[in-house]
């Protein structure tokens, strides 16, 4: 009788023991990932905000014609302008009107560049002249080949919203220079620019410090 008590007791204190070591384990497990869970949550909130569009809600598509084909930029009422074929380049915007010399003087600079960092670099030129004729786009081309030319009515309502943005409300400055990164604008020039300080603006901004 005494030997089957103290074999009852022995396997009560095992059950007892398993079960206790179970539940720590479980309680053990249980901490480590939720932690593991919460940082996966918050890392992926991180990076979902670091990709976030600079664009708010009012966003609107412009689309504009080119010589060669239509592009599109996306452009808001706070100023923020996206070009969806080349998010990752830096996006000049040159505003220029074909009877301003100081304006298409410039603009064999902003070829030479667009061509010396291709893949980098988005220059496009829109043109508010309220018409202009294939032979003057054509001796724009031929001054700076490797820039876009835009043009027509829905050029000059999306260089009225992008200006509006920056209080210019009566009088568009030309020429002026718009520098975009991730949507947002950086500089901002309202004349003509000399190429050594065009040049050394962009080539810090692409390199981020790094003189080219």
């Amino acid at each position: 009788m005494r030997d089957k008590f103290v074999r009852y007791s022995i396997f009560f204190l095992l059950v007892v023991t398993v079960a206790t070591v179970g539940g720590c384990d479980k309680k053990e497990r249980k901490n480590p990932f939720e932690d593991r869970n919460g940082t996966e949550t918050a890392l992926t909130q991180e990076l979902a905000a670091s990709h976030r569009s600079p664009l708010s809600s009012d966003a609107e598509n412009y689309i504009l014609h080119t010589s060669d084909e239509e592009i599109r930029l996306v452009s808001d009422m706070d100023g923020a302008v996206v070009d969806p074929e080349t998010p990752d380049k830096l996006l000049c915007l040159a505003i220029v009107r074909s009877d301003s010399l100081p304006a298409v003087a410039q603009l064999p600079y902003l070829s030479d560049l667009q061509e010396r960092f291709d893949t980098l670099l988005r220059c496009i030129v829109l043109l508010v002249d309220p018409d202009i004729d294939d032979t003057a786009l054509a001796t724009l081309r031929e001054k700076a080949p490797k820039l876009t030319f835009a043009y027509g009515k829905e050029t000059i309502r999306f260089v009225v919203t992008v200006t509006e943005a920056l209080q210019y409300l009566h009088r568009i400055p030309v020429p002026m220079l718009l520098i975009y990164a991730d949507g947002t604008l950086r500089k901002a020039y309202k004349t003509a620019v000399p190429y050594e300080m065009l040049e050394h603006d962009i080539a810090t901004m692409i390199h981020k410090g790094e003189t080219p």
